[in-house]
């Protein structure tokens, strides 16, 4: 879907015809249109990536910033104004400080940026199912994500915070399929075991 056709649908109630189309996309996202996140993730990806870069001591580590800042900026969508300055700036902004959060805490090299305990809490697993409580309650799940690493806590956060598909999730991520699905599974089966101490499953 392009950015044109969330202003053909009406979806926000902006009534600038010239209404920067980033700011229409956060709106929408502020109301919790998963797919105006991921035509926001695709518009807006490289330039985030970029800024995370100048900070990060490696792609790696600028990669697993940018996926975190993502999740931020679906959380505080709701929070962008026209005072907020430009679209871009305000994502920039949440990009830069959390690379700047990252360096702070002195972490070396080899260890992913993540969100912090508080950020993490104030998500809600709104698609958590029946079959993944059958494996781990929501709250517990919340619980064991901090001690995940980057791509799955990123992955689940977005599929079950955020209520991705897996489709919506490979086209933002840019990534196969079959590993978004392989990821998903075990990264729960890996909250499983880092809270009840369980073995994985095959």
């Amino acid at each position: 879907m392009a950015i044109n056709d969330f202003k053909e649908r009406g979806d926000t109630d902006c009534e600038d015809p010239e209404a920067d189309p980033l700011a229409i996309l956060l709106t929408a996202i502020g109301n919790g249109d998963r797919r105006a996140f991921d035509e926001l993730y695709r518009a807006t990806r490289g330039k985030l990536l970029a800024v995370a870069l100048r900070f990060a001591p490696s792609a790696d580590i600028a990669e697993d910033i940018l996926q975190e800042s993502f999740l931020l900026i679906w959380q505080k969508a709701r929070l962008f104004s026209e005072t907020s300055g430009s679209p871009i700036g305000w994502m920039s902004t949440v990009v830069r400080n959390k690379a700047i959060d990252h360096l702070r805490a002195g972490k070396r090299r080899t260890q992913p940026a993540h969100l912090t305990d508080a950020e993490i809490q104030k998500f809600h697993l709104t698609s958590w199912g029946k079959s993944e409580a059958e494996i781990i309650d929501e709250q517990t799940a919340l619980c064991g994500l901090r001690k995940l690493s980057g791509p799955y806590r990123s992955s689940i956060l977005l599929a079950y915070g955020a209520g991705m598909t897996h489709r919506e999730l490979a086209r933002a991520m840019d990534t196969p399929l079959g590993t978004v699905k392989t990821r998903l599974r075990r990264g729960i089966d890996l909250l499983r075991v880092s809270v009840k101490g369980a073995h994985p499953t095959a």
